[in-house]
């Protein structure tokens, strides 16, 4: 069996060196869009166009997988483009398409995807709601699959990794050549077992041997694992197949300053369902006591007209009052101020923060 010394190939023939395949130069780095890449983005994305389909993407984090994996969808003609995702950067998968690829059409699945907008070039999903959307996604017409924060089905013998595994076989039976990326910005040595699904959704091997493929490369090179330099030119043979590894260092000369952005995030499950009545029944609760605070002061005859009063017509000063009022008062019934649900949302996001 080759699987076993091609994992070991990377733990045996390192020697320092970079996991980085050869890339092409791009020919330009502005998008269709308007907006600037950086050169080794570009780099990417020009070897996508220039046919290669498979990417094992591991650039450090803030290196811009997300738009290199949009564009070299678009560079391939790989829509329409199945996207799997942790459920933190959802919603943020869909805004980043609309900045890198903003003619194509994106829809995100929450829970049994009712709302699905089946004629989008870019379906996202997490993995989370994968087992509920497998077999219909198997059979959609995908013509690219990408894969974020891919080292979630290392373990080959979990449910998420076989959904995983069977959606790209179905995508691979019904299309010809599809683009297939693996994107993790964890170190590529930690275990090279969590390599093996990996290297099975990108279509390299097989639960028992190299593909096709990479069989050939290695046939090339005239050696076997009983060989010295057989881990060298097997390592190398896999890189060549589309390992793409770059770290800050290497290209801070295309890094921009400093950037700082705000990522929503949607909370989802029994927090998330928890804050949301909470936040109604605020929403609820000030109402009525602007409601009120108006009916009071028009059984008084006391005038609404004043510098609080919008051209609206909401009197801006008594909101604030009403408001000032949530922040010394518990709901009877709850406990619930304003206060203890922020304490709430933010222990929420925790979770969420850490992924």
């Amino acid at each position: 069996e080759l699987v076993e010394p091609l994992l070991e190939s990377f733990e045996r023939a390192s020697g320092g060196a970079k996991a980085c395949m050869a890339l092409p130069e791009p020919t330009t780095l502005r998008t269709a869009g308007g907006i600037d890449l950086m050169r080794h983005q570009g780099q990417l994305v020009a070897a996508a166009e220039q046919g290669h389909r498979t990417f094992l993407l591991a650039d450090e984090p803030g290196l811009g997988k997300t738009a290199q994996s949009l564009l070299a969808a678009e560079g391939a003609n790989a829509f329409p483009l199945l996207v799997v995702v942790p459920n933190v950067v959802k919603a943020n998968w869909a805004r980043e398409a609309a900045q890198w690829v903003p003619r194509r059409t994106a829809t995100v699945i929450h829970g049994n995807g009712d709302d699905i907008d089946g004629f989008a070039d870019i379906v996202v999903i997490n993995y989370e709601i994968l087992d509920r959307h497998a077999a219909w996604l198997g059979q959609h017409g995908f013509r690219g699959m990408v894969l974020d924060e891919a080292h979630f089905i290392k373990n080959t013998s979990s449910q998420r990794s076989r959904h995983v595994l069977h959606i790209a076989d179905k995508i691979r039976e019904r299309s010809a050549r599809p683009l297939l990326m693996a994107l993790t910005g964890t170190p590529l040595i930690n275990d090279v077992e969590d390599f093996r699904a990996i290297w099975q959704f990108l279509g390299w091997i097989d639960e028992k041997k190299p593909k096709a493929e990479l069989m050939n490369a290695l046939d090339a090179t005239g050696l076997t694992p009983l060989d010295h330099s057989f881990f060298g030119a097997a390592r190398q043979a896999v890189i060549d197949l589309g390992i793409v590894r770059r770290r800050k260092v290497d290209v801070a000369a295309d890094i921009p300053a400093r950037r700082i952005a705000d990522l929503p995030v949607d909370l989802d499950g029994e927090a998330g369902r928890s804050i949301r009545e909470a936040e109604r029944e605020l929403v609820a609760r000030l109402l009525a006591r602007y409601d009120r605070a108006l009916a009071a002061r028009a059984e008084a005859r006391i005038p609404t007209k004043g510098e609080g009063v919008g051209a609206d017509g909401i009197d801006h000063e008594l909101v604030r009052r009403a408001a000032s009022v949530e922040r010394e008062e518990n709901d009877e019934k709850t406990g619930e101020n304003v206060f203890s649900m922020v304490r709430r949302i933010g222990q929420a996001k925790a979770g969420l923060a850490a992924d």
